[in-house]
């Protein structure tokens, strides 16, 4: 294909993976509109005060956008143990792994901002609400599997209230929320979860203007297990996949439980969202006068 061509005759640096999941040549077009100098941050206060921006050249947090007053937002975490890691010579950390969440603005479908830092799973959690706040109380979309539970656990305790519960299945008839919050990734769900951001990817209808997400799209492939009974998903050859991951998990949020017709312009999504949302307001507020009355 032409990424193959322009890796072996022009010398373009090709994926990694042997068996790419996503477009090579959509992928390598959005090298080209990438933000080469995104603005890194660090965020101070909690998320039910005000959150401060601290602009900081080492800071875990990338800005590509900055959030818009009446945007929606949807975050979605991958969560690592954050625990232990191995120190290079020069004092960094060395093949570690990584917690990470990407912001996507929806309906647009565009990364707008990313944390990325080794962390453990609690602090993790803390960092989460201060990111949602920022971004208008983004609903936060955190993996549940392994130490996700103690990111759920403390973004609960800490009192966020916009935290992704997901169906039982996505395939019943009826809609029957999980008893848990957060998503569960298995080999059943993942590659379910995978297709939608592959979709969007090949048709070109979302915005990725970080590289280094780039450079994990492009080292994502499938693998055949020792058995060769069945395949994996994951970074080729050992390569971090914590970004694809939270990726992953923002937009399958965003498509398969879709609160927008993606089909329809900007300002008729925001005058059906606010149709939906104009009922459930007025309820609140009788049910506050009810209580205040009582």
């Amino acid at each position: 294909d032409d990424a193959e061509i322009r890796s072996r005759i022009y010398g373009v640096p090709g994926a990694l993976a042997k068996r790419s999941v996503f477009d090579r040549v959509a992928v390598h077009e959005m090298e080209l509109t990438m933000i080469r100098s995104p603005i890194a941050v660090e965020l101070e206060g909690t998320w039910n005060t005000e959150v401060q921006v601290i602009k900081n050249d080492d800071g875990p947090l990338n800005i590509f956008e900055p959030p818009e007053i009446d945007g929606f937002y949807i975050i979605g975490c991958d969560v690592a143990q954050g625990l232990g890691r191995e120190v290079g010579e020069g004092g960094e950390a060395k093949d570690s792994d990584y917690s990470c969440a990407t912001v996507l603005k929806v309906p647009d479908l565009k990364v707008v901002a990313q944390y990325h830092s080794w962390i453990n799973p609690v602090d993790f959690g803390t960092e989460l609400t201060k990111l949602g706040k920022l971004y208008n109380m983004g609903w936060l979309v955190v993996e549940r599997n392994g130490p996700g539970s103690g990111t759920i656990f403390t973004i609960r305790n800490i009192g966020y209230y916009n935290l992704f519960r997901e169906v039982s299945d996505i395939t019943q008839s009826e809609f029957v929320q999980d008893f848990v919050f957060g998503v569960d990734t298995n080999i059943r769900t993942k590659s379910t979860m995978v297709a939608y951001l592959q979709r969007v990817i090949r048709e070109k209808q979302i915005t990725i203007p970080c590289g280094a997400t780039i450079e994990e799209l492009q080292a994502f492939g499938e693998e055949l297990t020792p058995s060769g009974m069945n395949t994996r998903l994951r970074g080729a050859m050992g390569a971090h996949d914590d970004r694809v991951m939270s990726l992953v998990f923002a937009v399958y949020v965003a498509l398969a439980y879709s609160l927008f017709d993606y089909s329809l312009p900007k300002a008729q999504n925001r005058e059906i969202q606010r149709k939906q949302e104009n009922p459930i307001w007025a309820g609140l507020h009788q049910e506050i006068a009810r209580d205040e009355k009582a």
